[in-house]
C-alpha cells in the first residue's frame, strides 16, 4: 500500500504537463524539438546522396546503409503509433516525416490523437521514437563510416549530420530532466535532488543549453572513440 501511495504521489500531472508543454512550445523549445528533427532527417538524407557522390565502394555501401536505416526507422515508427491506437493517418503522415509537425499541432489546439489520447504525451513519444529508432543509430553508423574516409572526402555535412544526431538526442534528455525537475510532486519527494532549475526564462535555457553542450559533447566523444576502436579492431569495413 505504500508503495502504490508513493507511486500515486510521484506520477506527474499531466494537466501541469500539458499547461507547461504549451507554455513550452510558445517559448520555442518544443518548436526547436519539431525544427531539430526535420534538421536531423534533412542531413541524413543529404549525407546519403553525399556518400552516393563520393563513390567509393565503402561510401557507397554507407549510403545504402544511412538510406535503408532510415525507410526501416520510419516503417518502424509508423507501425509503433498504429499499435499504440494513434490511427491510421498518423502511420501514414509517420511515412513521410509529418509527424513531428502533427503532432505539434495538435499540442497547439488541444485535439486529442486517434482513439482521444494525450496530444503530449504522443509528441513525447514521436521524439522518443526518433531518438531510439533513428538519431542514435544514425549518429552511430555515420562516425563509423566517417572515420574511414580520407581527410578531402569529410565535408561539413557529414560532421553536421552527427552533430544534428547528437543534439536531438541530447535536446530529448534536457527536456525531460525539465519536466521532471519542475514537477512539485518530484521536488516534495525528491528536494536534496529536484528544484535547481531557475524560475527566470532566461536562465533557464541557460541550464538547458549547459545540459546540452554536456550530453552532446559526451556522446560525440564516446561515439568517435568507440568507432576509431570499432574501426581499428575490425576488417568487416575495410576495403582490401
Amino acid at each position: 500500500m505504500k508503495r502504490k501511495a508513493l507511486a500515486v504521489a510521484l506520477a506527474p500531472d499531466m494537466r501541469t504537463l500539458q499547461q507547461e508543454a504549451l507554455r513550452e512550445m510558445n517559448t520555442g523549445a518544443m518548436t526547436g524539438a519539431v525544427l531539430l528533427s526535420y534538421f536531423d532527417l534533412g542531413t541524413t538524407v543529404a549525407v546519403g546522396f553525399t556518400y552516393l557522390q563520393i563513390g567509393t565502394p565503402s561510401s557507397i555501401r554507407g549510403a545504402n546503409t544511412t538510406f535503408g536505416m532510415l525507410i526501416g526507422s520510419l516503417a518502424l515508427q509508423a507501425i509503433m503509433n498504429w499499435a499504440t491506437g494513434q490511427g491510421v493517418v498518423a502511420a501514414v503522415v509517420t511515412l513521410f516525416g509529418g509527424k513531428p509537425v502533427f503532432d505539434a499541432y495538435h499540442v497547439i489546439y488541444d485535439k486529442p490523437v486517434g482513439g482521444g489520447q494525450n496530444p503530449v504525451a504522443v509528441l513525447s513519444m514521436t521524439r522518443a521514437y526518433e531518438v531510439c529508432f533513428d538519431a542514435l543509430p544514425q549518429a552511430v553508423m555515420q562516425a563509423i563510416i566517417l572515420v574511414q574516409l580520407a581527410d578531402d572526402e569529410r565535408d561539413y555535412l557529414l560532421w553536421g549530420s552527427i552533430i544534428f544526431s547528437a543534439l536531438s538526442v541530447s535536446y530529448l534528455v534536457a527536456m525531460a530532466e525539465v519536466d521532471i525537475d519542475t514537477a512539485s510532486n518530484y521536488r516534495r519527494a525528491f528536494d536534496q535532488i529536484h528544484g535547481y532549475m531557475p524560475d527566470s526564462p532566461s536562465a533557464r535555457r541557460a541550464v538547458v543549453g549547459g545540459i546540452l553542450l554536456c550530453i552532446s559533447g559526451f556522446m560525440l566523444a564516446k561515439m568517435a572513440a568507440l568507432s576509431v576502436l570499432f574501426v581499428g579492431s575490425s576488417s568487416r569495413f575495410v576495403d582490401h
